[in-house]
């Protein structure tokens, strides 16, 4: 693995900002860099991950014209724009199913009953063909990634397990791939002081804790545990929990984000953490 290192840079993406249901505040630049990486702009990149979630769940919020609940919704799939993304997903005989991508150097296997796609490729399309699909959460979450890039946002996780679709928030993982950037994971200083800022970046979200770990394939990961008041789509009050995970590639950083109801957090961890064991470097 390379020895040196860019600073994280992360561009905004003002599609992702807008997806949410209420505006974001502006991102807050530190005065002082960090030793080890740019904090103001790994700012930027955390909150990305976060609002890619949490747009996800939010789609679906009722409005005044929209059709009572046991009225069926006419949906049309979008039209194929099938994308080359140098990744690739293959079934396997223990039914999960394996994701490596070639380009980032690494593969994690996703469990039976998470419905994983990437941006335009054939599996995102034939997601709306799904009977889960004919719930409009699982639609809209789908409709709210077509126009991601697939450069960065490498893959998305559906948890589509019978009963775990609640007020109509779609637990969900996303991939984001940093190409450019870098965080120390020598030392828990780096992910401490990552923990910092992710208050900054989004309002009323607490950090529950951080560590740095070892998984199963000798991988180091860093690790943000935290939770944040939110309203479902049917206008509920819940507390989300989100789970980040941080890995230096070959080139660039790894930002995984797991994203649940706090009722459902017993059911759908152990998911997630079960991915983060499976996880292998392929690069190096």
């Amino acid at each position: 693995m390379k020895s040196t290192r860019q600073p994280i840079f992360f561009a905004a993406s003002l599609l992702v900002l807008t997806m949410l249901a209420c505006a974001l505040p502006g991102q807050t630049t530190a005065s002082t860099p960090a030793p080890t990486f740019d904090s103001a702009r790994l700012d930027t990149m955390i909150a990305e991950t976060v609002t890619a979630a949490i747009a996800q769940t939010q789609q679906a919020e009722p409005t005044a014209t929209q059709a009572p609940i046991n009225t069926p919704v006419p949906t049309e799939t979008p039209s194929p724009t099938l994308v080359v993304s140098g990744s690739s997903l293959t079934q396997q005989s223990d039914g999960t199913t394996l994701f490596a991508d070639n380009e980032g150097g690494y593969q994690l296997n996703v469990a039976p009953g998470w419905l994983p796609v990437r941006i335009n490729e054939q599996e995102y399309y034939d997601a709306y063909t799904l009977e889960a699909a004919a719930d409009t959460a699982v639609q809209d979450a789908l409709m709210s990634i077509q126009k991601m890039d697939p450069n960065d946002f490498r893959l998305f996780i559906y948890d589509l397990q019978d009963g775990h679709l609640q007020n109509g928030f779609l637990t969900n993982i996303n991939l984001i791939w940093d190409r450019t950037g870098t965080i120390s994971l020598e030392n828990e200083d780096g992910i401490k002081e990552l923990a910092a800022i992710l208050p900054s970046s989004m309002p009323n979200l607490v950090v529950q804790s951080s560590a740095i770990a070892t998984n199963a394939n000798d991988v180091k990961t860093g690790m943000i545990l935290s939770e944040m008041p939110t309203k479902a789509a049917n206008g509920t009050d819940i507390t989300i929990v989100q789970k980040q995970v941080f890995i230096n590639l070959e080139t660039g950083v790894l930002v995984i984000t797991f994203t649940t109801d706090k009722a459902l957090q017993d059911a759908t961890m152990p998911f997630f953490d079960t991915l983060v064991e499976s996880i292998k470097l392929t690069s190096e």
